[in-house]
């Protein structure tokens, strides 16, 4: 009898056993064809002649600018729409917010229509072109640094070019990041934790990051929605050092003052969302420095973060774990309700540009001399 019962115990048990596999397996595979459902395919979309350095979307199309100076449009095909070379390396390409007009940093500055017919070009001697902010008045300030030190020249000129002021931000000996905003302001912010505005060449208002050792590197500093200013550090030289961000009001009195654990990968600014790419994930924080929201994906750092209204992009990284492997590069694509339309994985060498089109969900990955376009 008990034998019996041992004998059927023993069936019981394995029943169970064999009923749990076909569910765990079916589980597994219903969850490995979802995964796979998600997942994004890649689509040639254009190559060329030289190495890419910079892509920029405009109008359903994008532009493209190669090592040798040259600029390039293609519509949402890959069809070559025009060709321009600036002379020099492409250090900015810049748009303003009607779509109408191209600014390009390179030996000199170049303003294009939307055609890429040229509108007028400024150089300034022993200088170097950084970018060009689109003024509300319909001007434009034009930043360059000097070749001899550490100090920047701001013009602000009409639409022919003309050079209607001057502004000079000096030397101050050490490395620094520059911001313009839309109404002609200039926020300087130092490595050693200075931070500036100036209005028509002169200090309007200073303060200081949270910063107190000297191992802490990588400054920035952006004017953010509703007139406020985010400023603070990228790296740190280990991982036990607090890493600061301040937000400051146009008078650069405090708001909030925060620290990060990890290191910042990359900010971006969109109206009055702050988006923090972190070793540890996204963070987003509205102007005055309250959370909004998170996003990560356990093993990766976040890197980077695009959107245009519609869609949301998220890139993230897996460093390698052998010396001769090749870090990993996850892309995330949701829609404005957060819901997540598709994920891409690949390795590369070195990192990627990665763009969104302004008016869709076309992804654009740029590599080496080739560019390919993720869709589903």
């Amino acid at each position: 009898m008990k034998r019996q019962f041992k004998k059927s115990t023993r069936k019981i048990v394995l029943y169970v056993l064999i009923v749990l596999f076909i569910v765990g397996a079916v589980i597994f595979a219903l969850q490995f064809f979802k995964t796979v459902e998600k997942m994004l395919t890649c689509n040639n979309f254009v190559s060329t002649q030289d190495l890419i350095v910079n892509t920029v979307p405009l109008n359903g199309k994008l532009l493209v600018a190669t090592s040798e100076g040259n600029l390039q449009c293609f519509d949402s095909k890959g069809k070559a729409l025009w060709e321009k070379n600036m002379g020099g390396k492409i250090f900015n390409i810049n748009v303003n917010s009607a779509k109408t007009e191209i600014s390009i940093a390179s030996v000199d500055f170049h303003l294009l229509d939307k055609d890429g017919k040229e509108l007028f070009k400024k150089t300034l001697e022993l200088y170097v072109p950084l970018r060009c902010q689109f003024l509300a008045n319909g001007s434009y300030k034009l930043l360059f640094q000097s070749l001899s030190d550490f100090s920047y020249v701001a013009l602000t000129v009409d639409k022919t070019g003309k050079t209607l002021s001057t502004e000079k931000v000096p030397d101050f000996g050490e490395s620094s990041f520059i911001d313009l905003s839309a109404s002609g302001r200039i926020l300087f912010t130092g490595e050693r934790g200075e931070v500036y505005v100036y209005e028509n060449g002169s200090v309007i208002k200073n303060n200081l990051i949270d910063k107190q050792v000297t191992s802490i590197h990588n400054v920035y500093g952006y004017f953010a929605g509703s007139g406020n200013i985010v400023v603070g550090y990228k790296t740190a030289d280990n991982t036990s050092l607090k890493i600061p961000v301040n937000f400051f009001d146009e008078n650069l009195q405090i708001i909030k003052s925060l620290q990060f654990d990890t290191n910042v990968n990359g900010v971006n600014l969109d109206k009055e969302v702050i988006v923090f790419a972190l070793d540890s994930g996204f963070k987003f924080y509205n102007s005055s420095g309250e959370l909004i929201k998170e996003a990560n994906d356990y093993g990766f750092s976040a890197i980077s973060y695009f959107e245009n209204g519609i869609y949301e992009v998220f890139v993230y990284l897996k460093k390698p774990e052998k010396e001769n492997d090749k870090p990993l590069y996850k892309i995330v694509v949701k829609n404005a309700q957060g819901n997540e339309i598709g994920t891409y994985l690949n390795n590369y060498d070195y990192p990627p540009l990665i763009s969104l089109s302004d008016v869709g969900n076309l992804v654009y990955i740029s590599y080496q001399n080739k560019i390919e376009c993720l869709y589903k």
